[in-house]
Order: structure tokens, then sequence, then C-alpha cells
């Protein structure tokens, strides 16, 4: 992840990455408006990392259906390294690939 600092540089991001979500659904801020009744003034003030509230970060994540990784995010025990995580399912990956339950498994999904 990028070099941040600060706590707005974090509002920054987040505001951009809210606004990429918005625009890869094809909305303009205006839509939004309709759809969670924030005003476009807010949702633009959101985008570029201003204050805003939890209350309106919910709904934009639950708008751009990305509410549920958020909640799954938050469920993880404070000490889970992601990274190793990451790596232990690789090297699992690579020691059964070959086996044939692990193919059945594989398959159905």
């Amino acid at each position: 992840m990028e070099d941040i600092k600060t706590l707005e540089e974090y509002m920054r991001l987040i505001g951009k990455k809210l606004e990429k979500l918005r625009q890869n659904m094809n909305m303009i801020q205006s839509d939004i408006t309709d759809e969670v009744g924030i005003s476009r003034k807010t949702v633009s003030s959101i985008e570029n990392g201003k204050n805003f509230s939890v209350e309106n970060l919910v709904k934009l994540l639950i708008t751009y259906n990305r509410i549920e990784p958020f909640m799954n995010m938050l469920t993880l025990p404070y000490d889970f390294d992601i990274k190793e995580y990451k790596k232990e399912l690789n090297e699992f990956n690579k020691k059964y690939k070959n086996e044939w339950w692990f193919k059945q498994i594989n398959k159905e999904q």
C-alpha cells in the first residue's frame, strides 16, 4: 500500500476508492443522491477525502455492494496475518494439487 502517514492521506485515499466504486457502477454523483439520500455536495466532499460520517460510509458501501467485504474485514482477529495465510494457502494448494480429492473440490467450484 502507499506510504500513508496522516489521517488526511487515508481520508483522501478512501474518498478516491469510493469515487472509483461509483464510477465502476456507471453512476454519477447525483445518482447517489437519489439512491442513498445524501446530497451531491456530500458525495463530492466524501470523494475528496473531507470529513464524513460512518453512517454515510456505510450507506455508500451498501450502494456499491461492498458492505459484506467491509464487515468481514472487521471480523478478522486483530493478529490475523493475511500474508502468512496466503502463503500457507499457496503451499497447501501446491502440495495437494495433484490429489484426486483436491481436483474434485476445485472442479465443483
